[in-house]
């Protein structure tokens, strides 16, 4: 899942959500509408999403937060070289 810039149609005005509250936890249900930008006096408020798009949006995060600590370890090792047979002998004493 990657990111979607938003479109006018999931801008929806707060007046709206109050008045059809129903209407619109139905469009999220049915998959009608996955994403919503709640707008109060034209300025963003707060977002609705079904559970579909935040499982999605959740488990993307878990792969990037994964990808990111491999990374890191990849990184860690720095100048480090692989071990070799001799020096797994030598570490134990052969």
């Amino acid at each position: 899942m990657s990111y979607v810039p938003l479109d006018p149609d999931r801008i929806l005005p707060a007046t709206e959500v109050n008045t059809r509250t129903a209407g619109v936890l139905k469009e999220f249900a049915s998959g009608e509408r996955d994403l919503a930008v709640i707008h109060r006096r034209g300025k963003p408020m707060a977002a609705m999403m079904s559970i579909q798009h935040l499982k999605a949006l959740l488990e993307e995060l878990e792969q990037l937060r994964a990808a990111s600590a491999g990374t890191e370890r990849l990184e860690t090792i720095g100048d480090r070289r692989p071990l070799n047979d001799g020096d797994i002998q030598q570490a134990l004493g052969f």
